[in-house]
C-alpha cells in the first residue's frame, strides 16, 4: 500500500512540474510576442525572452521524455520474465529528473531584489573611514522584526568573540 501511495504521490508531482512548465511556457511566449509587436524591447530582453523559451522547450521535452520512461519502467517491473537492467535504468531516470528539478527550481525561484549589508568598523573609524562587510543577505522584502533578529544576532556573536559593541 505505502508503495502504492507513494508511487501516486511522484506522478503527482511530476504532472504538477509538467503543467507548471506548460503554463511558464505560455507565459513567457505571450510576453515576447507582445515585445515582438510593440517593438520597443531591448534586444537583452528579447535575447533573454528566446533564451528562456528555449530552456522551457527543452525542460518540456525532458518531462515527457522522463514519464515514457517511468511508465515502461513501470510495465517492466510488472512483467516477471523481464531481463532489464533496471539499476542503470532507474540511474538514467534519476539523472533525468535531477536536470528536471534543476531547471523547474530555476524558472520558480524569486530572484532578490535588495541585499542587505551589515558592515562592522572600528572604533577610530574618523581614522580609518571604512567598514568590513561580516553578513550579506539577498532578500525581497525585509519586516522590521526581522532585521532587529539579525542584528541582535551578530551582537550576540561579537559579544562572545569578546569584540566591543556600540550602537
Amino acid at each position: 500500500m505505502h508503495g502504492r501511495n507513494l508511487k501516486n504521490t511522484k506522478t503527482k508531482r511530476l504532472f504538477l512540474n509538467t503543467y507548471f512548465v506548460i503554463v511558464e511556457l505560455q507565459i513567457v511566449n505571450q510576453s515576447y510576442e507582445n515585445k515582438l509587436k510593440s517593438g520597443g524591447a531591448a534586444n537583452n530582453t528579447m535575447f533573454a525572452l528566446c533564451w528562456d523559451i528555449h530552456e522551457l522547450t527543452q525542460l518540456k521535452d525532458n518531462l515527457q521524455e522522463v514519464r515514457v520512461e517511468i511508465a515502461s519502467t513501470l510495465e517492466i517491473l510488472s512483467d516477471e520474465n523481464s531481463s532489464v537492467n533496471l539499476p542503470k535504468r532507474l540511474g538514467v531516470i534519476r539523472e533525468k529528473f535531477a536536470k528536471i528539478i534543476k531547471g523547474v527550481t530555476r524558472f520558480r525561484r524569486v530572484s532578490a531584489t535588495h541585499m542587505f549589508v551589515i558592515m562592522l568598523s572600528c572604533e577610530l573609524r574618523d581614522h580609518k573611514p571604512y567598514a568590513i562587510p561580516i553578513q550579506c543577505l539577498p532578500c525581497v522584502a525585509l519586516k522590521e522584526c526581522d532585521i532587529r533578529r539579525i542584528i541582535t544576532n551578530v551582537l550576540k556573536e561579537m559579544t562572545v568573540r569578546e569584540m566591543k559593541v556600540r550602537g
